[in-house]
């Protein structure tokens, strides 16, 4: 009968300390980020594409947003702003004109602003060697 009270106790323990692992919190932030090409009337044309995911829309406020295309180093393409979603996402456009091999970079960041307070950023780049073949 003892044994039988411990079992009890024991799963009635467990089975509280399981109900709270399964409170739902908040995810993180993300940034992605991916560079593609495609042909642009014989010129290599070079796509970024990005998002932002801020969590949960019924958590969050408003997110800050920032996608950028630069071609070795310098800024090619930008898009920025501040939307009242919890999501945003962006294509950026440009044409590679050099029969060498250039470095495109996209570069993906954003800020969660949440409704109980606080915010969050995450970032995320791609990069890609391209070669036009004229």
């Amino acid at each position: 009968m003892k044994m039988k009270k411990v079992l009890i106790t024991f799963s009635v323990v467990l089975i509280s300390l399981m109900g709270f692992s399964t409170i739902e919190t908040s995810a993180a932030p993300t940034a992605n980020a991916s560079i593609t090409t495609f042909n642009a009337g014989g010129d290599t044309g070079v796509r970024g594409s990005g998002g932002f995911v801020g969590g949960r829309a019924d958590e969050v406020d408003k997110v800050k947003y920032r996608f950028t295309l630069y071609r070795k180093g310098i800024e090619k393409g930008k898009k920025e702003g501040t939307t009242n979603s919890s999501t945003y996402s962006a294509t950026l456009s440009n044409y590679e004109y050099s029969n060498t091999s250039t470095l495109w970079k996209m570069v993906s960041f954003g800020t969660a602003y949440f409704n109980y307070g606080g915010n969050e950023s995450d970032q995320d780049s791609a990069q890609m060697y391209v070669r036009a073949y004229h």
